[in-house]
């Protein structure tokens, strides 16, 4: 469930969102954001496009976390070159980003990420930045690695990533109408698992996430590190607990864990208990080709479209 943080895939949770009327100025001062004529500027492309992509450039936060080796940082410059931010959040940070074409699409839809051990938010968008581009998603990533040195301790858990992902829908509804967007998240490798928990909190909450991309990895081939909401809808034995959840599954066959489990094993595993309490799982797409690893999913494009797809079907 480790990924090195050389990799540029760290993938996290995905979400789906959209704009307001009021403009957020580079001092964090809120003015009105209304056209001329007194209408909603989240109603006009063109304003809205303006208003979020100057408050973007106004997000270059510079006491997070820094990004190591050089090839990492870039990831972030990237980004930032591409017209995205990085805003600072508590002790953590997001980031965020959009293609030209979302402004004036019918649906907006924001994918939420959640990254992979030692991952971050910027890797998320290396990964997936063309794909997003292609079938018009919004981006935003929450880092959810807090301490490089504290092991599992150092993530937060999923009532915290859901509390910080609350906050950024509070915080981007004003510059970028995300309010009204269309959200799912997704998750790779450790932020698979955080993403199949989250969801989880979301439904008793704020339902604010249309479904879970689980990305390779799961929590086992059997129950023995079942998460800890999932022990607790066990114990309940309520087998629609889950009922309403949506989830599309991803797994290399050439994945493994450190003692050569197959993932997809454990993919498989969590597919039937998630089912078996009333989670619709959509698919878990088993990918049988010589390369698919823990880092295929981004470069298989048949795999990608069907998630794509899947998520775009949902209201």
């Amino acid at each position: 469930m480790s990924s090195s943080l050389t990799s540029p895939r760290s993938l996290g949770i995905a979400i789906g969102i959209v704009a307001c009327n009021t403009t957020i100025q580079p001092n964090n001062v809120v003015t009105d954001a209304s056209t001329p004529d007194g209408s909603d500027a989240s109603a006009d492309p063109l304003v809205l496009q303006n208003t979020c992509e100057s408050w973007m450039a106004a997000q270059r936060a510079t006491d997070i976390r820094k990004l190591v080796p050089a090839s990492n940082e870039k990831m972030r410059s990237d980004m930032l070159t591409a017209g995205g931010g990085v805003r600072k959040l508590g002790d953590t940070y997001y980031a965020m980003w959009f293609p030209k074409s979302w402004y004036s699409a019918t649906v907006r839809r924001v994918m939420f990420t959640l990254h992979g051990t030692h991952g971050a938010p910027e890797f998320e968008w290396n990964d997936w930045k063309d794909h997003f581009t292609r079938r018009t998603w919004g981006f935003v990533g929450l880092n959810y690695l807090i301490d490089e040195t504290a092991g599992d301790a150092g993530y937060l858990e999923p009532d915290a990533i859901y509390k910080h992902l609350k906050e950024i829908l509070d915080e981007m509804k004003v510059p970028c109408a995300v309010d009204s967007a269309a959200i799912s998240m997704m998750g790779w490798s450790r932020g698979s698992i955080q993403g199949l928990r989250t969801l989880i909190v979301d439904h008793a909450d704020r339902k604010l996430l249309l479904g879970h991309l689980a990305n390779s990895a799961a929590w086992g081939s059997n129950d023995d590190a079942l998460p800890a909401e999932l022990v607790t809808i066990r114990a309940s034995g309520n087998t629609n607990a889950l009922a309403g959840l949506n989830y599309w599954m991803y797994c290399g066959e050439q994945d493994t864990d450190e003692n050569g489990v197959s993932k997809c094993a454990g993919m498989a595993h969590a597919q039937e208990f998630l089912s078996s309490y009333g989670a619709h799982i959509e698919t878990l797409y088993r990918n049988p080709g010589p390369g698919a690893d823990h880092h295929s999913l981004p470069v298989t494009q048949d795999a990608v479209d069907k998630a794509l797809t899947y998520f775009e079907s949902l209201r």
